[in-house]
């Protein structure tokens, strides 16, 4: 259609109005872009200001009673057609910063609006010679030609379709502001366009609504006040971040050096408990019982050397933190010794399921509770255990947490779902290595019944026995107190690996138990330290924090502390590879030491024939 020139630069008013208000923000807008989505604004911002500064010389010069060479008037309205499709290109480029959707579709779809914005500059550069988009007469009158339509409305409107998608893709994850805004925005666009199409091109309104969008999303997203504002907010969630990380990390440190601490000091108590015992009263003793208490010392002894050193890693730790908090640590109060009394606890009515990957895990509890007389079942993983749910009804249902295939809590939550389950109102105990601060609390609100820590606190599962079977399952016979220890030749066996008096302590003091697990640790060892090796080659470190993790346990039930302790190092490090897969720190750590692991792990079980029991 013809084109005049007093009709349309009157509709251009608008546009040059919202071209001086734009200019004079983007004049006084100096608030550096950080995000992605603010260099996609600005170059919006910038794109939709030259052009609707150049829509006013096109549409004056394309005008019939303005003279000009053809040539001028061609190339003149063919940049402007340009800049009007890469306004709303640039439109696009916006939404998808602002939905941070890096999708593979995202991408394809970006990929494919950059050649079709090269397509149009392809069309518009022919069109100066083969008059296809559009073109003036002999007598500078203006034509459309048949890719008028494409160039003019099919470009801009499928790049704002486009965006549209992605904004409904994506705005549920998006703040409310910023989905308003750019829904406000995108409506805008689309009415110009519309309004464009219907009067076919004579009204060129398309610019000013999209100018008008963008005056909404500048005030609402990208001014330097509410740039300035998002900026302090994430510094202050980081900050938040930060501090629950420090105190999440300080419950974890307490956690750990209480339960490591409270190992040692069990031992202490209760050899000395152990030789008050055996004096009972005598200040000189026959040969026999000589032989016992001095081997109760040795072990007092070894004990104490280990609370020694954990003591005096605790204080480097917080002479290097050099914490200024103000916080303290109280010793205990004295506490008076008590002459105990050995319980021997007898279920044989009682049936017992024990759920754990690890078998030396599941030798160790079974071997204990096979000492009660109950009847015992075992499981490896979780979906056996879900099978044995329904097969039979348990009297207590031991769990361990951590399970290659499905967790302990995933377990229970599925046994509450399942169908057929003989075992719904079974106590469930949770039993695991894992004593970060708040597990206990997490096993109990996930519907544990009890919590047990490993390497097993045996007091305290009797306690749960006790408390959870019924009255008449139990009996209760008093012993008179013997213990089976270690010799004394022990202190010759390779103590540098090994602290014997752990091992025995957790296996109830039982040599022949004692002997039997060490058989078990020896067994597993091809078949662990293979597993451990190839998740590490596989970087698969959900498997491998599994594995160490079970051989850090397995380790301090034989007394084995020193590879326990490099177990739960690797373990840590794993962790940190599991939430931050690119963590270099992690990874290097694990490079370095997994070879000294694996190196101890063999020496450890090469020695243990040496072991003198």
């Amino acid at each position: 259609m013809h084109l005049t020139l007093t009709s349309n630069i009157q509709y251009e008013q608008m546009a040059a109005l919202f071209d001086l208000i734009l200019c004079a923000f983007l004049v006084f807008d100096s608030t550096p872009e950080k995000a992605e989505s603010n260099y996609r604004f600005s170059s919006l911002l910038y794109g939709i200001t030259i052009a609707n500064a150049f829509e006013i010389i096109a549409v004056i010069v394309s005008s019939a009673d303005f003279h000009a060479p053809i040539l001028v008037k061609m190339l003149v309205m063919s940049v402007d057609y340009y800049l009007n499709a890469s306004v709303a290109y640039f439109f696009f480029a916006y939404v998808l910063a602002s939905s941070k959707d890096t999708s593979p579709l995202a991408n394809a779809l970006a990929s494919l609006n950059r050649i079709l914005l090269a397509l149009d500059a392809f069309l518009l550069l022919t069109n100066l010679f083969l008059h296809n988009t559009f073109y003036f007469d002999g007598n500078l009158a203006y034509h459309h030609g048949p890719y008028y339509l494409p160039v003019a409305f099919l470009f801009p409107a499928y790049y704002m379709l486009i965006a549209g998608f992605l904004f409904l893709k994506n705005y549920k994850g998006m703040p409310m502001r910023r989905a308003v805004s750019l829904l406000l925005a995108f409506l805008l666009n689309v009415i110009g366009l519309l309004l464009q199409a219907h009067f076919h091109g004579s009204i060129l309104i398309a610019l000013p609504f999209a100018s008008l969008g963008i005056y909404v999303v500048y005030f609402t997203l990208e001014s330097p006040d509410y740039r300035q504002l998002e900026d302090t907010l994430t510094q202050l969630s980081e900050a938040k971040k930060i501090s629950e990380e420090a105190s999440n990390a300080k419950d974890a440190f307490m956690a750990q050096i209480t339960h490591e601490i409270r190992t040692p000091m069990n031992s202490i108590m209760g050899l000395t408990d152990m030789i008050l015992q055996e004096m009972d009263g005598r200040d000189q003793l026959p040969p026999n019982i000589f032989s016992k208490v001095h081997q109760y010392a040795h072990n007092i002894a070894n004990s104490s050397h280990q609370l020694i050193y954990i003591v005096d890693n605790i204080q480097h730790f917080i002479i290097t933190a050099n914490s200024a908090d103000g916080s303290s640590y109280a010793p205990a109060g004295e506490v008076p010794l008590e002459k105990s009394t050995s319980l021997d606890l007898y279920t044989p009515d009682a049936h017992f399921l024990l759920v754990d990957d690890n078998d030396m895990n599941l030798f160790v509890a079974k071997k204990f509770l096979a000492k009660t007389g109950a009847k015992i079942t075992t499981c490896s993983g979780g979906l056996e255990c879900l099978r044995a749910l329904t097969e039979d009804t348990y009297d207590i249902i031991f769990l361990d947490y951590m399970m290659p295939d499905m967790d302990g809590i995933d377990i229970l939550d599925r046994s509450h779902k399942m169908i057929g389950n003989k075992n719904v109102n079974t106590p469930y105990i949770m039993l695991t290595a894992n004593t970060v601060a708040g597990m206990e609390d997490r096993a109990r609100e996930a519907g544990f019944t009890d919590y047990i820590s490993k390497p097993v606190d045996w007091e305290k599962l009797y306690t749960v026995l006790k408390t959870q079977l019924p009255p008449e399952k139990i009996i209760i016979k008093p012993t008179d107190g013997a213990f089976q220890i270690q010799s004394a030749s022990d202190a010759a066996a390779p103590m540098e690996l090994f602290d014997t008096a752990t091992g025995l302590e957790y296996c109830l003091n039982d040599l022949d138990f004692y002997r039997e697990t060490l058989e078990v640790f020896t067994t597993e060892y091809p078949q662990k330290s293979t597993a451990i090796t190839d998740f590490y080659n596989e970087a698969n470190w959900k498997q491998f924090t599994v594995r160490v993790h079970g051989l850090k346990s397995t380790a301090r039930t034989i007394g084995a502390m020193k590879l326990s302790e490099k177990a739960k190092a690797l373990e840590d490090a794993g962790r940190s590879l599991q939430e931050q897969p690119n963590n270099a720190e992690s990874l290097a750590f694990i490079q370095q030491n997994l070879p000294a692991l694996l190196e101890l792990y063999k020496k450890t079980v090469a020695v243990i024939p040496q072991l003198k029991l």
